[in-house]
This record gives C-alpha cells, sequence and structure tokens, in this order.
C-alpha cells in the first residue's frame, strides 16, 4: 500500500503539519508514505523519518512540466492520496493523476494537527500563569478524561473519536462554567478550543452519515 501527500504550500503551514504525518503512520506503519512537495520547502521534510521518499514539484508549472507530473505520477501507481492544500488545482492534479482516498483520512489527520495546536495553547498558558504543564507521557492515559479505545472498522474508529470529542466538549465547558469571567485571556483561549472540537464532532457525525457503504471496512483500508 502506498500514499502520497501534497504538502501546503507556505513554511509555516508546512511545519503545522508535521504532527499529522507522524499520526498517519502510527496508523499505518506498513504503509510507503511519500511527500510531493515544492522545491523551497524539501527541506523542511528531509530528515523526517516518517517520509519515504519526497517528490520535488514545480514552484510553477508550465504546460510540458505539468503533463510529465501527471505521466510521473501516474506511473508510481499510489493508492490514495492526502491533500494538505486547499486549492482546487492539487485536488484536480491528483484526480488526473487517477489518485484518490476517502476525505475519512483527511479528517483525521486535520483533527490531529488541530489538537496538537490545543494542546500548546493550554500549555503556554499554564506558563503564562506562572505553572508547569506536565508533558509526561507517562499516566498520560490515567489523566485523560476519555477512554483510548481502538476501533476494527472504519464506523468504529469514528464513533469512538466522535466519543471522545463529545467528552472533550463537556470538558472544556465545564473549564470556562469554573473560569467565569475572573479570566478573559484564558476564558477566550478556551472559547477558541471548545469551537473547534464542536466543529470536530460535527465532522465526525457526517462522516458517520456518509461511510454507509464502508461500514465494516477494516481501518486499514482508510
Amino acid at each position: 500500500m502506498s500514499t502520497v501527500i501534497r504538502s501546503p504550500n507556505w513554511i509555516g503551514d508546512g511545519i503545522m503539519c508535521l504532527p499529522a504525518i507522524r499520526a498517519h503512520k502510527e496508523l499505518f506503519p506498513q504503509e510507503r508514505l511519500s511527500l510531493a512537495v515544492k522545491r523551497y520547502l524539501a527541506d523542511i521534510f528531509l530528515n523526517l523519518p516518517e517520509i519515504d521518499e519526497i517528490i520535488p514539484i514545480p514552484d510553477r508549472w508550465t504546460a510540458a512540466a505539468y503533463l510529465a507530473g501527471l505521466k510521473n505520477f501516474r506511473a508510481r501507481h499510489f493508492d490514495r492520496g492526502i491533500l494538505f492544500t486547499n486549492s482546487f488545482s492539487s485536488a484536480l492534479f491528483f484526480r488526473l493523476a487517477g489518485i484518490s482516498s476517502l476525505s475519512v483520512k483527511g479528517e483525521f489527520l486535520q483533527h490531529a494537527i488541530e489538537e496538537q495546536a490545543h494542546a500548546d495553547q493550554l500549555a503556554e498558558r499554564i506558563v503564562q500563569l506562572g505553572g508547569e504543564p506536565n508533558l509526561s507521557p507517562e499516566g498520560l492515559l490515567s489523566r485523560s478524561h476519555s477512554e483510548y479505545v481502538e476501533g476494527d472498522s472504519l464506523v468504529e474508529m469514528i464513533t469512538e473519536d466522535l466519543i471522545a470529542e463529545r467528552i472533550a466538549i463537556d470538558s472544556y465547558r465545564e473549564m470556562l462554567t469554573y473560569v467565569g469571567t475572573d479570566d478573559p485571556t484564558t476564558r477566550k483561549v478556551l472559547e477558541g478550543i471548545l469551537a473547534q472540537e464542536e466543529e470536530h464532532a460535527e465532522d465526525l457525525a457526517s462522516l458517520l452519515k456518509e461511510l454507509g457503504p464502508h461500514a465494516h471496512e477494516p481501518v486499514g483500508s482508510l
């Protein structure tokens, strides 16, 4: 099984997608992972062990380069692709190259990026308040508000994630109640995170409705 990722076009966005790439490799350790990236961003990913191959693409496409690129990607016979660009042109290129993917994968990876950002925001605020965030992985499961459960099918995996999101939503609402109006800065951070968690829950609920035909596929077929 082989997957190609189309990296973002900006340095900051490229750095932000690194946790998602690592999360993908953890989910699919046997999968060969290639990265299509603009030449000026390639250095960001050179020493990333999760990437098996870096495919440089032109900073600007000419007609000849575009056709050659399509031929190159078709010849590699990728099973699926992940787009970290928010552009129709990137999606069209993958489509013309015969690369397809389920939207659920993109949702999980995007959520992984945003959850990492949430952890960073909370840690930063704890430090600002004079505290010390506990970032040790030891005891992480016992400190978590939700239970980690692996799913054997797409629906099970999405359902467990949705349950975890709803637990997180309840937790952030409780924090907001506790903070009240005494700490406007912390309240703003929590409100921003809560809004994204609610979006995640809506995304996952929508996926459950869309994935009827894939309901009993194993996780490895994502």
